[in-house]
C-alpha cells in the first residue's frame, strides 16, 4: 500500500505543515501521532494517525477527506490517501478491513478474504497472485531518548518490509547535575542538568557570584602637607583591586615658634609658626616695642611712736625699678593710757591695772594674771535616740560659764522601718520612676529611686486630602499614637476654583436633538453653564424602487427612507421567488482514464442544479509488465514498470538507471594510455594537476606542481622543488632625536619582501630645557613665558600652587601667593591662582604694642577677625581664643537667673551647682541658696520625695524644718511647704 505525502492536499483544519515540510494528520480525539513508512521501489512516505475509530460501513468507496481505519487492532487512521491510492473498493469481510486498488493490486497489499470483495455493480473482485501475510509487528530499531525507534510489518511469504512504524522517543535516564565553570567573586557558578546518554541540557542554574571579601587597604603614596596620598584595597578571595582611593593632602601641621614679651626698657617678639613636618614658615614672628616704665607713685609715711616715717617717692609697677627714692623721718614719743584691772571667774582669769601707748599699743606697764573662781555644777539630763538621731547619757556643765564637766555619751541610732516606693510608668513626656524604699518612721531614702526616660512619641501620619475647585483640603499632619498628642498640625489648603471647558453646540438632525453651546468644570464636571436640547429636524423622503422576483431570489414591494438618516418610512414588502425551468443532463460512460457521470438535471433560467449527476468510478486500467534493462559501463538501464494496454496510461514508470563507471587499470604495454577490465575500452590518461605552482620567496621555498591521471591514478610527472630566493637587505638611515620629536636609531629591511633585519630603536625626545625669560633692564624674570635654551622656543610658564606660593613645573620661576579675605570672610583667596585656605591666625597688637582683644588677624592675608573666646575654666574667669591670646577676667563674668547662668564673654550657658548659702554674720541662709561658679542666690528647691519629720531637703543639700502657720499646730493643721499634716508627720 503507497501513500505520497506530495499528493496530500491541505484544506481541512486537521492538516498542518510542521518545521520539516512534512505532512501530520490529526484527529479530533486523537492521542498521539505516528508515522508509516512504505518502502518498495518508490521509496515513499504515508503518513497514518491515531483514533478511537476501527470500521466503517462496507461498500464505501470514493477518495474521502476523512480518516479511515485499515489495520483493525492498531486503531491507526488513513487520512487522505484514497486519492493516490485511486481507491476501487472498501468492504468490511469478517471483521477485517479490505481495500482494494490497482496500486493495491500490483504491490500485493491486500488482506484475507479479499475473494468476497465486489465491485458497485455486483461484481465479484478476482483474488491477487500474491497476498502478503504478517505475523505482527517486529521491533527493528529501539527507541531512545533522541531518536524514535521503528517496529516493521514484514511478509512472512516473501519477506518484504511492506510498511515501517515510527515509536516515540524514550524518557531521559536520571539525569545528572555537571558543573560547567566555578562561580567566583564577579563570576557566577554554572551547572547544567545533562541526561547521561545523549548529552542533552536539560537545565541550567546559575549561583550569583560571590561578590568580593574587601582585606585591609594598602597604603601605596603617602599623604603629605600639600600631595594627596593613594590607598587602594583588593579583594581577598581572587587579589583583584575593587577600590582605589585619593587620600587627602594632610595639610601643614603648624608648631609654635616661641616669642618672648616685652619689657619696660627691652622690645619683645611675637609667637611664630612653622610646619612641623616640611619646615615651611607659615607665620612669621614680629617685634613687640618695649612696653616703658609704668610709673607709680610710693606714698610718704608718717612718723609714729614706734616706727620712723617715709617721704613720698616713686617707683616702675611692671619691673619694680626705684624712680624717684623715700627720704627716712624720725620716731614721735609713745602716749600713756590705762589699762583697768579684770576680776577673775570660773572660765577665765583675771587681771592686775596697767597702761600702754595710745598711739602703738606698746605696753608700758603690763597686767598681771589673776587666777580662775571654780565652776558651780549643773546635771545635764539623757535623750533617748530614734532612727534619725542618736541619744546622750546624762552629764553636767557649770551653770555660770557652761564649761562641760561631765562629758555626754552618744548613744547609736536605733534600726530605720523601711516601706516600698512604688515606681512610676513613663509616658511620653514624662519620666518615669524605679521601685525604691524609704524608712516608714523618718523617712530617710533607704535604696533610692532611678529616673526613666520619657519614652518618646511615637509618630503616626494623619493623612490629608487635596483641595477640590469646591472644597478646602488638607495637609499630611501627624499624632503620637500612645498620647494622641498633635504633633504635625494639618494646615488648610484653599479651594482651587473651577476650570472651565466650553462643551461645543451640536447641531439637530432628523433622528436626533441637538445642544446649544455651554461650559462645565474639567476637574470636577460640575456644570457651569448648561446645554439646552435643540429639537430634532424632519425627514427628507426618497423613494425606494419595487423589485420582480426569479427563480432563485425573491422580489420587493416599493417603499421609502429618510434620505438623511436612512430611517425606513414606507418598508418593502417580500415577493415569493419564481419555479425552475428543469432541463435533463445526460449521463457519461467511465473509461480507464476518466470518470463517468449519471443522468441528473438543472433549471434552464438560472443554472441550479435540481438533481445532481454523481460520479462514476473509472474502469481499471488492463496492465501489462514493461521489463527491466540492465545497465552497463557503456550504456543506461532501465528499471521494470507497467502501462494499461488499453489507454497506454503508464501505471509504474521505468525509471533510468545511470551507467556504471569503467574500471580503470594502466597498460602495461603503453603507460600513456589506460584501459576498462570490464569492457576492454582504452583511453588516455585524464590528466589532473595536483597542487597549484608554489612560487618562491625571501625565507620559504617554492614547488613546481605534479601531474597524475585522475581515473587510473597513475602519477605522469614528478614535483620540483625551488630554493628560498633570500633577503635583498636596504639600510634604513638612523634620525636625530628633538625636543619636541623622538627619533630612530639606524636598521635595515630587505627591499623585496619588506621583512625587517635589522629593527630600528625609538630615540625618546629631548624635551625643552626651560628658563625664565630675564629683562634685558631691570633682569627680572618674565611672570608669563619662558624660553628652550635649545630650540629657543617660547611657552607659558606652567604654574602649579604650593605652600610657599606658585611654582613653574618646568623652570625654576616661583612667586608668592597674593592672598586677599573671601566674600563669606571664613577663607582666604589668592588672587593669582584661586588657591583657597583656612586663616592662619595671630594676636592683633596696637600702635602701642599691647594685645588687640576685639579682633586677631591673618598672617597671610592681613583679614581682621573676631576673637572667638573658649573658656579654660570652670569659672570663666579666664578665657583664651584660637589665636592663643588669653583674656583674665574678673569672677563676675555671669548673667544669672534660677535656671541657668551665662557668661558674656562666651555666651556660654551652664546649670547652676548649688551649695548652702550664709549671711553677712555667717550663719545658714535658711531662705536661699548659692550657686558655686557664678555666686548668684536663689531660693530653696524642696524636693517633694524627700520629706521626714525633720522637714525638707534641698538640691543643695540643706534641710529645713516644717513650718505651720500657728505656734502650736493640731493634727489637721498643714505644712506650709509639703502641706503634709502635723499628724501624719509626727506618725512617720
Amino acid at each position: 500500500m503507497l501513500y505520497d505525502k506530495n499528493e496530500f492536499r491541505q484544506d481541512d483544519e486537521s492538516t498542518e505543515l510542521n518545521e520539516q515540510n512534512e505532512f501530520s494528520f490529526l484527529d479530533d480525539e486523537s492521542i498521539g501521532r505516528e508515522r508509516f513508512f512504505h518502502e518498495d521501489e518508490y521509496n515513499r512516505d504515508a503518513y497514518v494517525g491515531l483514533s478511537d475509530r476501527d470500521e466503517f460501513e462496507a461498500g464505501e468507496a470514493e477518495a474521502m477527506d476523512e480518516y479511515r481505519s485499515w489495520a483493525p487492532g492498531r486503531k491507526s487512521i488513513l487520512q487522505k490517501a484514497m486519492r493516490v491510492l485511486k481507491v476501487r473498493a472498501i468492504t468490511i469481510a469478517a471483521g477485517t478491513v479490505i481495500i482494494t486498488s490497482p496500486v493495491a493490486e500490483k504491490t500485493g497489499l491486500t488482506y484475507p478474504g479479499a475473494s468476497d470483495l465486489r465491485k458497485p455493480d455486483g461484481t465479484p473482485i478476482l483474488p491477487q497472485t500474491h497476498r502478503h501475510v504478517f505475523n505482527g509487528w517486529t521491533e527493528e530499531e529501539k527507541s531512545s531518548c533522541t531518536q524514535p525507534g521503528t517496529e516493521v510489518l514484514i511478509c512472512t511469504d516473501c519477506n518484504r518490509k511492506v510498511e515501517v512504524l515510527l515509536v516515540p522517543r524514550s524518557n531521559h535516564p536520571e539525569p545528572v547535575w555537571t558543573l560547567v565553570s566555578e562561580g567566583n567573586c564577579s563570576e557566577p557558578e554554572k551547572k547544567q542538568l545533562i541526561c547521561p546518554d545523549c548529552g542533552e541540557i536539560l537545565e541550567t542554574e546559575t549561583t550569583p557570584a560571590t561578590g568580593h571579601t574587601a582585606g585591609r587597604p594598602v597604603i601605596d603614596t603617602e599623604a603629605v602637607c600639600l600631595t594627596d596620598g593613594v590607598r587602594h584595597t583588593v579583594c581577598e578571595d581572587c587579589g583583584e583591586t575593587i577600590e582605589t582611593v585619593t587620600i587627602p593632602a594632610t595639610g601643614h601641621i603648624a608648631a609654635t615658634i616661641a616669642g618672648y614679651a616685652p619689657t619696660c626698657t627691652q622690645t619683645g617678639l611675637t609667637d611664630g609658626q612653622q610646619c612641623a613636618d616640611c619646615g615651611i614658615l607659615l607665620a612669621a614672628r614680629m617685634v613687640i616695642p618695649a612696653t616703658g616704665h609704668t610709673e607709680i607713685t610710693d606714698r610718704a609715711i608718717a612718723p609714729t611712736c614706734s616706727a620712723a616715717g617715709k617721704t613720698e617717692g616713686s617707683h616702675c609697677d611692671v619691673c619694680g625699678e626705684v624712680i624717684i627714692p623715700q627720704q627716712t623721718v624720725e620716731m614721735l614719743p609713745h602716749t600713756e593710757v590705762i589699762d583697768q584691772a579684770v576680776a577673775p571667774t570660773c572660765t577665765t582669769t583675771g587681771l592686775t591695772e596697767g597702761s600702754h601707748c595710745d598711739v602703738c599699743g606698746e605696753v608700758i606697764i603690763p597686767q598681771q594674771t589673776v587666777e580662775m573662781l571654780p565652776h558651780t555644777e549643773v546635771i545635764d539630763q539623757a535623750v533617748a535616740s530614734t532612727c534619725t538621731t542618736t541619744g546622750l547619757t546624762e552629764g553636767s556643765h557649770c551653770d555660770v560659764c557652761n564649761t562641760v564637766i561631765i562629758p555626754q555619751e552618744t548613744i547609736d541610732l536605733i534600726p530605720h522601718i523601711s516601706e516600698r516606693d512604688p515606681a512610676v510608668a513613663a509616658t511620653c513626656t514624662d519620666t518615669g520612676l524605679t521601685e525604691g524604699m524609704h524608712c516608714s518612721v523618718c523617712g530617710t531614702t533607704i535604696l533610692a529611686q532611678d529616673i526613666i526616660p520619657a519614652l518618646g512619641h511615637t509618630e503616626q501620619i494623619v493623612p490629608g486630602y487635596a483641595a477640590t475647585c469646591t472644597a478646602e483640603g488638607l495637609t499630611d499632619g501627624a499624632i503620637c499614637t500612645v498620647c494622641n498628642t498633635e504633633l504635625t498640625p494639618q494646615t488648610v489648603i484653599p479651594v482651587l476654583g473651577h476650570t472651565e471647558v466650553v462643551d461645543q453646540a451640536v447641531a439637530a438632525t432628523c433622528t436626533a436633538t441637538g445642544l446649544t453651546e455651554g461650559s462645565h468644570c474639567d476637574v470636577c464636571g460640575e456644570v457651569i453653564i448648561p446645554q439646552q436640547t435643540v429639537e430634532m429636524l424632519p425627514h427628507t423622503e426618497v423613494v425606494d424602487q419595487a423589485v420582480a422576483a426569479t427563480c432563485t431570489a425573491t422580489g420587493l414591494t416599493e417603499g421609502s427612507h429618510c434620505d438623511v438618516c436612512g430611517e425606513v418610512i414606507v418598508p418593502q414588502q417580500t415577493v415569493e421567488m419564481l419555479p425552475h425551468t428543469e432541463v435533463i443532463d445526460q449521463a457519461v460512460a467511465a473509461t480507464c482514464t476518466a470518470t463517468g457521470l449519471t443522468e441528473g438535471s438543472h433549471c434552464d433560467v438560472c443554472g441550479e442544479v435540481i438533481i445532481p449527476q454523481q460520479t462514476v468510478e473509472m474502469l481499471p486500467h488492463t496492465e501489462v509488465v514493461d521489463q527491466a534493462v540492465a545497465a552497463t559501463c557503456t550504456a543506461t538501464g532501465l528499471t521494470e514498470g507497467s502501462h494499461c494496454d488499453v489507454c497506454n496510461t503508464v501505471i509504474i514508470p521505468q525509471e533510468v538507471t545511470p551507467m556504471l563507471d569503467h574500471t580503470w587499470q594502466v597498460d602495461p604495454d603503453d603507460t600513456a594510455q589506460h584501459y576498462c577490465t570490464v569492457c576492454g575500452t582504452t583511453a588516455l590518461h585524464t590528466e589532473n594537476v595536483i597542487a597549484e605552482r608554489v612560487a618562491a620567496t625571501c625565507t620559504t621555498d617554492g614547488v613546481e606542481p605534479h601531474i597524475e591521471c585522475s581515473d587510473c591514478l597513475y602519477q605522469i610527472s614528478q614535483p620540483i622543488d625551488i630554493p628560498a630566493l633570500g633577503h635583498t637587505e636596504v639600510v634604513d638611515q638612523a634620525v636625530a632625536a628633538t625636543c619636541t620629536d623622538a627619533g630612530l636609531t639606524e636598521g635595515s629591511h630587505c627591499d623585496v619582501c619588506g621583512e625587517v633585519i635589522i629593527s630600528q630603536e625609538t630615540i625618546d625626545a629631548l624635551g625643552h630645557t626651560w628658563e625664565p625669560i630675564l629683562s634685558a633692564d631691570t633682569g627680572e624674570a618674565d611672570p608669563d613665558q619662558h624660553q628652550c635654551t635649545v630650540c629657543n622656543e617660547i611657552a607659558q610658564h606652567n604654574m602649579t600652587a604650593n605652600a610657599n606660593g606658585h611654582a613653574c613645573d618646568d623652570c625654576y620661576y616661583a612667586e608668592a601667593h597674593t592672598y586677599t579675605a573671601s566674600e563669606d570672610g571664613l577663607t582666604h583667596i589668592c588672587e593669582k591662582c584661586g588657591d583657597t585656605g583656612e586663616h592662619t591666625l595671630m594676636v592683633k597688637y596696637d600702635d602701642s604694642g599691647m594685645e588687640d582683644y576685639n579682633v586677631h588677624i591673618c598672617s597671610l592675608c592681613n583679614t581682621e577677625i573676631p576673637h572667638n573666646w573658649v573658656a579654660t575654666s570652670e569659672t570663666h574667669g579666664t578665657h583664651q581664643c584660637a589665636c592663643g591670646l588669653e583674656q583674665a577676667l574678673p569672677a563676675a563674668v555671669f548673667e544669672s537667673d534660677d535656671e541657668v547662668h551665662i557668661c558674656t564673654v562666651c555666651n556660654t550657658s551652664t546649670e547652676h551647682t548649688w551649695e548652702v548659702a550664709y549671711t553677712e554674720d555667717g550663719s545658714l541662709d535658711r531662705d536661699n541658696h548659692q550657686c558655686t561658679i557664678c555666686q548668684h542666690q536663689a531660693a530653696h528647691i524642696w524636693d517633694p520625695d524627700k520629706v521626714s519629720p525633720n522637714g525638707h531637703v534641698c538640691s543643695c543639700g540643706y534641710t529645713g524644718a516644717h513650718t505651720f502657720s500657728t505656734d502650736a499646730p493640731t493634727d489637721t493643721d498643714t505644712c506650709d511647704i509639703c502641706h503634709e499634716t502635723w499628724a501624719t508627720i509626727n506618725n512617720w
